[in-house]
């Protein structure tokens, strides 16, 4: 009987001490890392992010000249009303992802 107290009690600690960074879970349970990207100053998207107070973003993972010269603290990955993930900016053409932030 012990045992068992013990190993629910790990499983408990376990579940509830979540990474540092990470977001408490959403509604349905998922967890979600948040991730520093270099961004741009905002995308289009399809309106998750700002209908949870945040914005959308074209991001990629090292500084470019140009449009992603912004670190931002992202959350999850999104798309445009149209269902893309992936994003272009111009002048310089580099293909980024779509992320709240």
């Amino acid at each position: 009987m012990r045992l068992n107290f013990i190993l629910a009690l790990s499983i408990a600690s376990a579940v509830t001490a979540l990474p540092q960074g990470t977001n408490p879970p959403d509604k349905d349970g998922h967890i979600t890392l948040r991730t520093k990207l270099f961004c741009n100053n905002g995308t289009e998207g399809d309106g998750g992010c700002e209908a949870n107070g945040l914005a959308t973003f074209c991001c990629i993972g090292n500084q470019a000249s140009g449009a992603f010269n912004t670190m931002r603290l992202t959350t999850v990955k999104t798309k445009n009303k149209a269902g893309e993930a992936l994003c272009q900016e111009a002048p310089n053409g580099i293909q980024g992802v779509r992320f709240c932030a």
